[in-house]
């Protein structure tokens, strides 16, 4: 058994404002609270990546971090069709944007403004939302399977 700190090999954690792409079946591995990730899946080509953003815009048009959402789905995007993909044939999950400070209002909350900018943006690109798990109180621990497509959710501090 692997200590707590140490991941299988085929286990990528994924930080805040980055973004991974794989070819190959592994995991990617995510802790979210206020932030939004979402997994993107070609199941033809059986590849996929997620991101994991702070905010939905970025502040200038020269700005180029992943911790914005706009920077970070296009980024997503367009790794996966260098990579072959199409984007007919991409299946989006989207997770997080919970309301970790409970004084925060459901509408003001930054976790809202996260998925709702999420959603929008993979509505108006035409890329299908197949699951998500979005708002609440709690952080979540999201897992990605690559090769399968497939997601798995675990409610962190759940009462």
């Amino acid at each position: 058994m692997l200590p707590e700190t140490q991941l299988p090999s085929d286990v990528f954690y994924l930080e805040p404002g980055r973004l991974l792409v794989s070819t190959e079946p592994c995991t990617l591995r995510t802790i979210l609270g206020s932030c939004v990730s979402v997994c993107l899946y070609d199941p033809e080509l059986r590849m996929g990546g997620m991101n994991h953003f702070m905010l939905p815009r970025a502040p200038s048009s020269n700005e180029t971090s992943f911790r914005y959402g706009d920077r970070a789905l296009a980024g997503l995007v367009e790794r996966l069709l260098r990579l072959g993909s199409e984007p007919g044939r991409l299946c989006a999950s989207v997770f997080g944007g919970a309301n970790v400070l409970s004084n925060m209002s459901e509408m003001t909350h930054l976790g809202h403004g996260n998925a709702e900018y999420a959603l929008d943006w993979l509505a108006d690109a035409g890329i299908w939302v197949v699951t998500s798990d979005l708002l609440g109180s709690v952080g979540r621990r999201l897992d990605f399977h690559i090769g399968n497509g497939k997601t798995s959710v675990r409610l962190l501090g759940a009462q």
